[in-house]
């Protein structure tokens, strides 16, 4: 999978500018490295700790991010937030209440265990293609190039009708449906989509369906689903209409009838935590494999912190 949570390519450029500070006599840190948490909120009420929130978008538009600043040290403590990379094609806004900030943002003093919030916005330029649009966030100590946290809020930008004849589409909650199949620089890329932040026992509910969006009737389709990262804290479910399609899926036997131009099938699935979270969250991967190649779409669940 090719998402910006996993690569962050830009934070390595920060990484050596650090270290540089340090060998050149750079500041000495005001407080100690790593005494501030990042926090980032999509769609729901309860903010994660997971590196990336990606919410749809269509061309044009513009969605709101939720940041938490967290001082988890002993003292009372100022941090710095900075916008280390943001992807071309699109703009951001930072603000603190209703008023608009710049970045690098100092925040005022915040007392140990407490926060402060600030709302990012981030806008695709209308006219511009499918893909995945992101503002990469890093926590620093005031006055120097020390990041400690980061995380990354994405926009994924998609077509909300198909070109193929195995076109797969994935929505939550009330953001619009995001297709797979979108051209990237690494050939035909996922589209990733994340819930609402769970509490343990809660779930995360999508949509997905798929459509032929050809002209032409299609042979079978195979549709596959595999999850990622930290399975065994999440119960999944998938079904088509009453059937539970669940084993189908994970076990690679799922396959359509002919679909006929403008048929679709729709699917519901249920990611429910099941368990005390062991990490920042999963993603649980559907590939349709039909005659016009590959298209796929992520479900992305992450675990709430409070």
């Amino acid at each position: 999978m090719n998402h910006p949570a996993r690569r962050l390519l830009a934070v390595l450029v920060t990484a050596v500018l650090a270290t540089a500070a340090l060998v050149l006599g750079g500041a000495t840190p005001a407080h100690a490295f790593g005494e501030g948490k990042l926090l980032l909120k999509g769609a729901g009420p309860y903010y994660t700790d997971s590196p990336a929130v990606t919410q749809g978008v269509a061309p044009g538009g513009t969605k709101s991010f939720s940041v938490k600043v967290v001082n988890t040290g002993a003292e009372t403590q100022r941090f710095e937030l900075a916008v280390i990379f943001a992807s071309f094609g699109s703009s951001w806004e930072l603000f603190a209440g209703t008023k608009r900030v710049t970045a690098p943002y100092l925040t005022a003093p915040i007392a140990p265990g407490e926060s402060t919030q600030l709302r990012l916005r981030l806008s695709v330029d209308r006219g511009r293609p499918p893909g995945e649009y992101y503002v990469n966030l890093e926590l620093r100590n005031p006055g120097d190039l020390f990041g400690s946290e980061r995380v990354s809020a994405v926009a994924t930008a998609t077509r909300q009708t198909g070109t193929s004849r195995n076109d797969l589409f994935l929505k939550t909650g009330a953001q619009p449906f995001v297709t797979g199949g979108q051209p990237t620089i690494f050939g035909p890329g996922d589209a990733y989509l994340t819930a609402a932040a769970l509490k343990p026992g809660g779930t995360a509910s999508f949509i997905m369906q798929l459509r032929n969006n050809g002209a032409t009737p299609t042979s079978a389709v195979k549709v596959l689903a595999s999850p990622e990262d930290c399975p065994q804290d999440y119960a999944v479910s998938i079904r088509q209409g009453a059937a539970d399609v669940t084993a189908a899926m994970m076990g690679g036997t799922y396959t359509t009838g002919v679909l006929k131009p403008g048929a679709r099938i729709e699917f519901r699935i249920s990611i429910k935590l099941v368990a005390t979270p062991t990490c920042d969250g999963t993603y649980l991967q559907f590939v349709a494999d039909g005659a016009d190649g590959l298209r796929s779409v992520v479900a992305h669940a992450v675990p709430a912190v409070a």
